[in-house]
């Protein structure tokens, strides 16, 4: 017969307040999450049929909810009734092991029990099953019925559960400022439940991240949800990404530039910039690829390329909050001019002859034409 019974669930949440930046950094959740309320509605069932000292004497059977008597008892009601035949009944009801009731019913005459007798006699509430034990001991009942009313109740125990997943939709890159840091994700979230009961109105509110800039849904109904079936939806929304929060520059043996880079969460991300422009520009002075040292996340070497222009990591592995990434590279070498001093004019040559010697043949040649003269 528990298949017969019919449940109604609800999953609601509260949406979450978008929080900015640094401030709410301990407060910050990976994805959505949800809260649940549920709804019940399962009444006048025959849970059993005749029962006969005879021939059928005991009832035995244990029901599963998908949240626990207390919630039932605070949000609504649980009543097993029983009818005795045309003779009086005499019988016991034991529920989750405590005995609740030993006595005998008149003759068509209707006893019950309820959450609040069960508690009172000393069943624990806590729990999210109810086991049925009904003994006759002489003549026989017409008839059991369980009742169970409850609305907007939280559904918990072992026997509904949800699963929340994410998937990056494009890839987080580090950014020197905040507002350009954005990424797009898909969370998924799984509800299954394994309760003895059908479930009908299944539905889920979204609580978005705090380092959500961007909303999707607030709602989905799933339908129907049957006893041992789960159900999936996807929300599609964007978060903010990784970005420096300061950077500065040092001059001691080498040249170190030291970025704080804030991330929302943990996240692998990818960065990349050109130390020749704005804004990187003014906190690598001197600076040339070549004279790379090393690049450090956190204390720990990363990979990085040189494509033209750009410096480019592929993977910053970056923990929640502030990481530090040090670009370590050495100073230009100096580059020292030598200035010749000419030569005097006298050594200088022409037509590859010293002007000395020129001068020599000029002074021998001009002394020669002089004594030929005299003659």
């Amino acid at each position: 017969m528990k298949n017969s019974i019919c449940l109604t669930i609800a999953v609601l949440a509260a949406l979450a307040v978008l929080a900015a930046g640094i401030g709410t950094a301990g407060a910050v959740s990976t994805n959505v999450s949800v809260t649940f309320t549920a709804d019940i509605n399962y009444t006048d069932v025959n849970i059993n049929g005749t029962l006969n000292a005879t021939t059928c004497p005991t009832y035995l059977e244990t029901f599963y909810f998908p949240t626990t008597l207390e919630q039932i008892n605070q949000t609504g009601d649980l009543n097993l009734t029983i009818k005795a035949g045309s003779n009086p009944v005499t019988l016991t009801i034991t529920i989750n092991g405590v005995e609740t009731y030993s006595g005998t019913l008149a003759a068509d005459s209707i006893g019950y029990q309820n959450l609040t007798m069960m508690k009172n006699a000393g069943v624990s509430l806590s729990v999210n099953y109810l086991t049925i034990n009904i003994t006759v001991t002489a003549n026989e009942t017409a008839w059991t019925n369980l009742t169970v009313v409850a609305e907007d109740f939280t559904p918990c125990g072992s026997n509904f559960s949800y699963t929340i997943s994410e998937t990056k939709l494009s890839s987080p890159e580090v950014e020197f400022y905040e507002k350009d840091s954005f990424y797009s994700v898909k969370d998924t979230v799984t509800v299954k439940q394994t309760s003895d009961f059908n479930m009908t109105n299944v539905t889920v509110t979204f609580t978005y991240p705090s380092n959500a800039i961007s909303q999707g849904e607030a709602s989905h109904n799933y339908g129907a949800l049957n006893s041992s079936q789960s159900k999936s939806y996807t929300v599609y929304y964007q978060k903010r990404g990784p970005y420096v929060g300061e950077i500065k520059n040092e001059l001691d043996t080498n040249y170190v530039t030291t970025m704080k880079v804030y991330s929302p969460e943990n996240l692998t991300a990818s960065m990349e910039f050109n130390p020749s422009e704005k804004p990187w520009s003014r906190y690598f002075p001197s600076f040339s690829k070549e004279n790379i040292v090393s690049i450090e996340l956190n204390g720990k070497d990363v990979d990085w390329e040189d494509p033209s222009g750009v410096v480019k990591i592929e993977s910053l592995s970056l923990n929640k909050g502030w990481n530090t990434l040090n670009v370590t590279y050495s100073k230009p070498a100096p580059y020292y001019y030598v200035i010749e001093t000419p030569a005097p004019w006298y050594e200088q040559e022409f037509l590859g002859v010293p002007v000395w010697l020129w001068m020599v043949v000029v002074v021998f040649f001009l002394v020669a034409l002089y004594a030929g003269v005299r003659k």
